[in-house]
């Protein structure tokens, strides 16, 4: 049975988002299975499922951001070497645009601060598709990750303490109509870590994995980034 146009487009900006397709010219695809580029997959995502304005300059903004990193860090390679890593889980400078783009990144900001999401993000309805776009926390982790671009780590810092259970991604996002339910609402035990790896592995392969349909995934990737950055976040680099 062929998908409603909105489980399509949910499913298309899921899938692209999750696999990282932040560079990819024709990301996503329409009903046809015609190639779509970032500007018409989001007009129709926009179009075809209402209400979720939100999340969609959400993935904009992600987007946006990543192409000014990856200039930045080409640029950065011909410049010269990167500073030393601190720690594991320290970024360095990959995640951190440089001064000439600090305009752009401000303006992606503040597209995403004017969304003025509730001060702590509560856990998600259990609802595949239709989320409600108050109880997703992807705007803070969004905002978090600009704060973080723009040499701000304090209050990057600030934002991400706005968000509930931040390294528990399964109990904050729907539960899946798979088997994957009970990880969902008994937290990140072996068992439901496992299962996380084999998502990842059938991110691009059809029929889409049910945990990447229904956005278990990205909010995963939310959480290792977010908890990279807190990582990164030691207290000698805070004002």
């Amino acid at each position: 049975m062929a998908l409603t146009k909105d489980k399509h487009y949910w499913t298309q900006i899921r899938t692209v988002i999750t696999a990282g397709q932040w560079s990819s010219d024709v990301p996503g695809k329409d009903t046809s299975n015609d190639p779509l580029n970032w500007a018409d997959l989001l007009r129709k995502f926009n179009k075809h499922c209402p209400g979720q304005n939100e999340f969609a300059e959400v993935v904009s903004q992600t987007h946006h951001l990543h192409l000014q990193l990856s200039a930045g860090q080409q640029k950065s390679a011909i410049d010269g070497p990167q500073r030393s890593l601190a720690s594991p889980l320290d970024l360095g400078d990959d995640v951190i645009l440089p001064e000439e783009r600090q305009q752009e990144g401000q303006a992606g900001y503040d597209a995403l601060n004017a969304i003025s999401p509730p001060s702590e993000v509560s856990p998600a309805k259990p609802l595949a598709y239709l989320v409600p776009n108050r109880d997703l926390k992807s705007t803070l982790l969004a905002l978090a990750y600009y704060a973080y671009s723009l040499s701000r780590p304090a209050k990057c810092f600030d934002i991400l303490s706005k968000v509930k259970d931040l390294t528990h991604p399964l109990k904050r996002t729907p539960a899946s109509k798979s088997g994957s339910t009970v990880a969902a609402q008994s937290g990140t035990d072996q068992s439901s870590v496992s299962s996380w790896a084999g998502t990842f592995a059938t991110v691009g392969q059809n029929p889409v994995n049910p945990d990447v349909r229904d956005g278990r995934a990205w909010s995963l990737i939310e959480t290792v980034r977010s908890v990279c950055l807190k990582g990164t976040l030691m207290p000698s680099r805070l004002p």
